[in-house]
């Protein structure tokens, strides 16, 4: 279990620290002291899909039971493929052709 622990707390760390890297990192060959303000108009619509994403998932989060209905649905559909076939080739339950 400690040890666990300890690979979890390592692997958060040099994750933390690869996305510092990557992505607040200064860009090399370009001059990081310009600041480009962002339009209002821009700002709505960099802000419409962030609003619309975090809603499906909070609303994910509290429906779960009919996400998870339909994910049984699909499962069992998969698992089933006689229905699927059925309803390509025209074929019936008994393979006659309908």
């Amino acid at each position: 279990m400690t040890v666990a622990l300890g690979v979890s707390i390592l692997t958060l760390y040099y994750l933390v620290r690869a996305w510092s890297e990557i992505f607040w990192k200064k860009r090399p060959g370009t001059d990081n002291d310009e600041y480009h303000p962002v339009s209002p108009a821009h700002r709505r619509q960099m802000l419409v899909p962030t609003v619309l994403l975090a809603s499906v998932s909070l609303l994910m989060g509290i429906a779960a039971e009919p996400v998870f209905r339909l994910s049984l649905l699909a499962a069992r559909q998969l698992l089933d493929p006689g229905s699927y076939i059925s309803a390509v080739l025209g074929y019936d339950h008994d393979g006659v052709s309908g």
